[in-house]
C-alpha cells in the first residue's frame, strides 16, 4: 500500500510540473490569428507569375507569365478559386521587360486592374506607340519622380527601349483608368528605382511598410543595363519575422551591384526564390551567402519557377548544384514543374506563435517533444474550442484519471496477490 501511494505521489508531482513548464512558455493568450501571409507561386509553364495576400488583406501579382491562352486561363481560373473576393490588385510588379514575365500582364490587369503599377524604365516603342511615361517625365507640374522614368542625373527621358508586342500592351493597360466603388480611378504607375543608400533627396521611398509586414525595394540600382534581365526588381517580403527573397531574372550584374550596396545588411531569408528560373547566370554563391544564414540552409525552401521540358533546360544543373554544395537540401529545391503552384502560408496558432508552412505542411524548428505538445494542444483548441489554460488543464485531468486507474489496478493485483 505504501508502494502504491508513493508512486501516485510521484506521478501527480510530474503532472503538476508538467501544468507550471508548459504554462510559462507564453503568458499571453491569441485565441485568433491576427493575420496571414500567403505568396502562391503558380505554375505559368516556362514564365513567372507569383500572388501574394497581405496579412491586411491587401493583394499583389509580380509578373503574369507568357501571353498564350492556357496561362491567362490557368491564371484567371486561380484568381477565381483562391481569391473569390478579389476585384482589383492593390499592387503589380512587372519585374522587366521579357514576355514570359509581362505577356500574361495585360489580360490579367484587365480583368482585375492595379491601384499600384510597378515598372522598368524602360520605354516602349512597338509601331509607333507613344508610351505614357515620356510625357508625364517632362511635365513640370508632376513633383512625384517616383513616376517618370530617370538617369544618372535625376529624373527625365533615358534611352532605354523595348519593342516587343507584349511589353507594349502591358505598358498601355497599366494606365488605363477603372472603377473602384463606381468611382473612377487612374493606377499610380511607379518606375522601379531600388536605390536606397544614394537614393535622391526628393525621391520617396518605394517600399510598401503594412503593420508588421514590408516589401523592401533593393534593385534595380543603375538607370540603364545592358542585359534586360538587370531591370528586374529584387525586394524582400517580410512578415513576423519570415523573409522571402525575389529577384526576378536578375543575372551578374544587378545581382552584383546589389551584393555589393548590401554587404553589411543582416539578410536571413527563408524562402529564396531562385533568380531566372534557377539559370547558371543567376542566383550567384556571392549573393546566396549575403542573403542566407549558414546554420539554417538546411531548413530554407527555394523556389524554381520553369516549365517541363522547357528548351532553356532550366534549372541547369550546376545552379542546383551550386544550393547544394552550400548546405541546402535537394528536397528542399522546389520546383512548379514537378510540384505545380507552390503555396507559402506565415500564420499563428492558438498561442499566437508565428510559423511558416508550405503547402499545408509547417516548416518547423521544434524538437520533437515540444512538437508533440503543441499538436495536442492544437488538436484540443480546434476540436473542442478550447482556451490554451483549458487544454492544460484537460490534458492533466487524463493524466490523473490514468494514474489513478493505473494506480487502482495495481492494488487489485495486490491484494489477489495477499489473498493467494
Amino acid at each position: 500500500m505504501k508502494k502504491t501511494k508513493s508512486i501516485l505521489s510521484i506521478f501527480i508531482a510530474i503532472v503538476l510540473s508538467f501544468i507550471c513548464l508548459f504554462s510559462s512558455f507564453d503568458n499571453t493568450v491569441i485565441l485568433a490569428q491576427s493575420g496571414v501571409l500567403e505568396a502562391h507561386f503558380l505554375d505559368v509553364g516556362q514564365g513567372d507569375c507569383a500572388i501574394i495576400s497581405m496579412p491586411d488583406g491587401k493583394t499583389m501579382i509580380v509578373d503574369a507569365g507568357d501571353n498564350k491562352n492556357s496561362v491567362k486561363d490557368k491564371i484567371l481560373d486561380y484568381i477565381d478559386t483562391n481569391f473569390p473576393k478579389l476585384e482589383y490588385f492593390d499592387f503589380a510588379i512587372v519585374t522587366h521587360t521579357d514576355a514570359d514575365h509581362c505577356g500574361g500582364m495585360t489580360t490579367v490587369l484587365q480583368e482585375y486592374p492595379a491601384k499600384t503599377v510597378y515598372r522598368p524604365n524602360v520605354i516602349a516603342t512597338r509601331s509607333g506607340f507613344i508610351d505614357p511615361v515620356i510625357a508625364i517625365s517632362q511635365d513640370d507640374a508632376v513633383l512625384d519622380d517616383n513616376l517618370k522614368l530617370w538617369t544618372e542625373t535625376g529624373a527625365g527621358v533615358n534611352d532605354n527601349q523595348k519593342d516587343t508586342l507584349a511589353y507594349k500592351n502591358f505598358i498601355a493597360q497599366a494606365y488605363e483608368p477603372f472603377l473602384i466603388d463606381g468611382e473612377n480611378h487612374t493606377p499610380q504607375v511607379i518606375v522601379s528605382d531600388g536605390r536606397i543608400k544614394h537614393r535622391p533627396k526628393n525621391k520617396s521611398s518605394q517600399d510598401i511598410i503594412g503593420e508588421d509586414y514590408s516589401i523592401i525595394f533593393y534593385s534595380p540600382l543603375s538607370y540603364t543595363y545592358s542585359d534586360p534581365n538587370d531591370y528586374s526588381n529584387i525586394f524582400i517580403l517580410e512578415y513576423q519575422g519570415f523573409e522571402f527573397f525575389f529577384s526576378g531574372d536578375a543575372e551578374a550584374q544587378a545581382e552584383q551591384e546589389f551584393a555589393e550596396e548590401y554587404s553589411d545588411y543582416d539578410f536571413d531569408i527563408d524562402v529564396f526564390k531562385l533568380g531566372h528560373h534557377g539559370s547558371r547566370t543567376s542566383s550567384s554563391q556571392e549573393l546566396i551567402e549575403l542573403v542566407t544564414k549558414q546554420s539554417k540552409r538546411d531548413k530554407i525552401r527555394c523556389v524554381i519557377s520553369c516549365g517541363e521540358g522547357n528548351s532553356y533546360k532550366h534549372p541547369h544543373q550546376e545552379a542546383l548544384d551550386r544550393f547544394i554544395s552550400l548546405g541546402f537540401l535537394e528536397e528542399n529545391l522546389l520546383r512548379t514543374d514537378q510540384l505545380g503552384d507552390i503555396v507559402f502560408e506565415v500564420k499563428a496558432d492558438s498561442r499566437g506563435n508565428y510559423s511558416l508552412y508550405c503547402n499545408g505542411q509547417k516548416i518547423s524548428d521544434d524538437d520533437f517533444w515540444q512538437k508533440l505538445f503543441l499538436d495536442i494542444q492544437e488538436f484540443f483548441v480546434s476540436f473542442y474550442n478550447e482556451t490554451p489554460q483549458g487544454v492544460y488543464l484537460s490534458i492533466a485531468i487524463i493524466i490523473i484519471f490514468i494514474i489513478i486507474a493505473t494506480a487502482l489496478i495495481i492494488k487489485s493485483r495486490q491484494n489477489k496477490n495477499t489473498k493467494k
